[in-house]
């Protein structure tokens, strides 16, 4: 289902009509005026084929969900009632040739994490184990899924080029935020093709090369950045710099402190980490990047209520709903 919508079967609206004269309106001053309750019929829908699947460019494994939607106000057991083994997966490149067939997948339990895709949270039924990475920069490729029931799905994509940039410098106690608060900060420079219009995301990663590893909370009030769906990460793209040097700032509050063998804790000196900082930056396609931005609405909206407006999912799925999108990545 790719409408975010929140609805209440009966709906119940109750005026009081009151002794306005009266300097408290009291409840023994108020009488039920009329209480009426409204039915509210879930939307029409068209049951559709759903298709979910994320490649990168070192990617050795290919996997995918394929299911079927459900209405508003439906409900199934397991998540895994919904998934469709019967259909017939294919990429192919942009002459047509087969690249791989993804096989069906045996799900044993909803709490296996193997079965399920990276983002956010899509149970895969169908996988191809690949003689290589994927690669295909610059190529195009075709998504192809055939099921009895659905007919014909499709989506088209092309592998982005690898991002290029500077050596990451980290910078500690960098600056102050608007809550006064001291920020770190790595920095590089993305160097923008030119004449073709690119997205990348971006995060942090730290790894104290011991027993413990994260992914950074990035700050920003730059209006080119924009958050992706898990918040770790930053979006931007080259609409204001196409084909130039671009100096990224990507900012933290983190303490890198450590304890000692005697479980003394050793504060952070200075630039000296005492682990590596690792930037993961890709280039994603313009699918992948709308379709985060869409999960951010959506997630945000869940906070307004009944009250809120309906949010649509992106979906790049011709003949039915979903995403296929590419990533190429590097991590300097």
């Amino acid at each position: 289902l790719f409408l975010f919508f929140f609805f209440k079967q009966k709906t119940a609206y109750e005026i009081y009509q009151c002794d306005w004269s009266s300097d408290v309106c009291s409840s023994d001053l108020c009488e039920d005026f009329f209480s009426t309750y409204m039915t509210v019929d879930p939307p029409p829908y068209k049951q559709s084929i759903v298709v979910n699947m994320y490649i990168d460019d070192s990617d050795t494994t290919i996997r995918a969900s394929v299911s079927k939607n459900i209405g508003a106000l439906e409900t199934v057991k397991k998540k895994r009632d919904l998934l469709l083994f019967d259909a017939i997966v294919l990429i192919k490149d942009s002459q047509g040739e087969i690249v791989c067939m993804l096989d069906t997948v045996t799900i044993v339990n909803e709490e296996d994490t193997v079965g399920f895709m990276p983002m956010p949270g899509n149970m895969v039924n169908y996988m191809a184990t690949l003689p290589g990475s994927f690669q295909g920069y610059g190529k195009k490729f075709i998504l192809e899924v055939t099921h009895p029931d659905f007919g014909k799905a499709t989506a088209i994509q092309t592998m982005p080029e690898k991002p290029n940039i500077s050596q990451p410098t980290y910078k500690y106690n960098a600056g102050m935020d608007m809550d006064g608060n001291s920020y770190d900060q790595v920095s590089f420079t993305l160097h923008d093709p030119a004449d073709e219009e690119n997205y990348y995301q971006m995060k942090l990663w730290y790894d104290d090369e011991e027993d413990f590893s994260r992914y950074m909370n990035l700050n920003t009030i730059d209006p080119l950045y924009v958050y992706s769906y898990d918040y770790n990460a930053l979006l931007l793209q080259d609409k204001t710099f196409n084909g130039e040097d671009f100096p990224v700032r990507l900012r933290f509050n983190g303490d890198f402190g450590y304890y000692d063998e005697n479980g003394e804790y050793v504060p952070q000196v200075g630039d000296t980490l005492p682990g590596k900082m690792y930037v993961e930056i890709k280039t994603i396609t313009k699918d992948f990047y709308l379709y985060s931005r869409s999960l951010v609405k959506a997630q945000d909206m869940q906070d307004i209520g009944f009250f809120m407006e309906p949010v649509s999912v992106y979906n790049n799925i011709k003949n039915g709903l979903g995403h296929d999108v590419m990533k190429s990545l590097l991590f300097p």
